[in-house]
């Protein structure tokens, strides 16, 4: 299974990104990912996350946004 996640930030300066998510799934199976926001001290800072996820074919299969530090759980097509 190959997806691609891509995150973006807006009206808040970040210097870092930080995204925990395990190495290895098999379809079917729920990936949980915590995103969060660091400033230039590498403190977290609050702030509105917009993201998508894509799988191999660059198709965008999930898209939304959450608040840094927050964890966004999606769940692998069984055909993946």
């Amino acid at each position: 299974f190959r997806s691609f996640i891509n995150f973006s930030f807006v009206l808040v300066s970040a210097e870092k990104l930080g995204i925990e998510i395990e190495n290895s799934y098999i379809p079917g199976d729920i990936i949980n990912i915590k995103i969060t926001l660091y400033d230039e001290g590498s403190n977290k800072i609050q702030g509105l996350i917009n993201y998508k996820i894509f799988n191999y074919y660059s198709e965008v299969v999930e898209q939304g946004n959450v608040n840094s530090g927050e964890q966004v759980l999606y769940e692998l097509p069984t055909n993946a």
